[in-house]
């Protein structure tokens, strides 16, 4: 290859010195194909060398516009062309089938549809319809009902026939929390101000809550949620859900303080229903005792909530299970009954002989006197 002579224009200015002539050629000129964390582009790499004797690398690569990828190579576009399909909207009604409030869900079974407790709460009747802009989906109200929740986490989960029937709406692919980390980018999907199928992106502000130990983080999240995104999804960039949008800050000292229930809550509700379903399959004591008691936290009236711990308590100090009898007992709320149910679990220990474990039982037991009688049955 020819050589080729320039001299660059004196740079003026004081303490600037005056750059020499260079002289370069061109030894090598390869083409590649870069794969970075933020997508993909294609350049040219380039060896030159100079009168000096000295080998520069000059890459030429493309201008990759900063976040318009994820780690994997997905693009915000590739991440909502995958989970669309599973996002709908959750509608409450009032017994005459008028609409009471509005939210998103998340398709996460063949008939299973995630949200929050609180999008569903005082419903007498619920649906669920797939965007009206969406073409080949099912943009009629569809007849949901509520199979397992749990309120204190706000997480709820409904059961809808119509969901699997041509064309089947495509359940998400679930994510796991422990896999993100802060600063990772995240899409929210859902209905805000009934605008259907919106998606917002930002970042994993913050893990809050006893993550690592008993329970699974709350995400924080500067992706932007609004009335009616709550029960929508909360994606990573592969396009897996790690969470279900359900609050943020608001007013002027928050700014971009958005918070999604992880994912794991969400599993377990749907195992739990699997486990149902398997248990009416082929039922024994034991299942539709567990059955009785997932379905605990949904009962709002004390009494009936109270006689079905007493109940399973019983039953699990019957079956010689003094843990989990005792744990069920506790959650008694009524202190006579919870007094009743506790010395029912020691009398159970002292009958197997355990009688260390029967007094360690009696002494849970708030009431003095119902306390004493069940230390003198021991």
């Amino acid at each position: 290859m020819a050589r080729s002579r320039g001299t660059l224009p004196p740079r003026r200015g004081k303490g600037m010195p005056r750059l020499r002539t260079l002289e370069a050629r061109i030894l090598q000129s390869q083409s590649f194909r870069l794969d970075s964390r933020h997508g993909r582009c294609s350049g040219t790499i380039m060896i030159m060398r100079t009168s000096s004797g000295l080998n520069h690398v000059i890459t030429v690569i493309c201008a990759t516009a900063i976040f318009a990828g994820t780690a994997d190579g997905r693009s915000a576009k590739d991440v909502f062309e995958r989970v669309s399909g599973g996002i709908v909207v959750v509608i409450a009604m009032d017994g005459r089938g008028r609409q009471t409030a509005q939210g998103s869900g998340v398709v996460v079974g063949r008939n299973d549809v995630a949200t929050n407790c609180h999008v569903v709460a005082g419903a007498k009747e619920i649906a669920v319809r797939q965007a009206e802009s969406a073409r080949g989906r099912k943009t009629y109200r569809m007849k949901a009902r509520l199979t397992a929740q749990d309120k204190k986490r706000d997480v709820c989960l409904l059961f809808v026939e119509e969901l699997a029937e041509p064309p089947a709406a495509t359940p998400v692919p679930l994510g796991d929390t422990a896999e993100i980390s802060v600063g990772e980018d995240v899409y929210a999907i859902g209905a805000p101000r009934g605008l259907e199928l919106s998606l917002s992106r930002g970042v994993v502000s913050q893990l809050r809550g006893d993550y690592g130990k008993r329970s699974a983080p709350i995400i924080q999240t500067d992706a932007a949620i609004s009335p009616g995104s709550s029960g929508g999804g909360l994606f990573d960039g592969k396009g897996e859900l790690i969470g279900i949008t359900t609050f943020k800050f608001s007013g002027r000292a928050s700014e971009g303080l958005s918070f999604a229930v992880p994912v794991d809550w969400v599993k377990k509700l749907v195992a739990a229903a699997q486990e149902r379903l398997m248990c009416y399959s082929s039922p024994t004591a034991m299942c539709l005792l567990a059955v009785a008691l997932a379905l605990v936290d949904g009962i709002d009236n004390s009494f009936l909530r109270d006689t079905v711990l007493r109940r399973a308590a019983t039953a699990y100090a019957k079956a010689g299970d003094a843990a989990n009898a005792t744990r069920i007992a506790e959650k008694i709320g009524d202190t006579f009954w919870r007094g009743f149910a506790l010395s029912k679990v020691a009398a159970a220990r002292a009958q197997a002989g355990d009688v260390a474990d029967a007094m360690r039982i009696a002494e849970k037991i708030d009431d003095g006197s119902r306390r004493a009688l069940a230390l003198l049955d021991i």
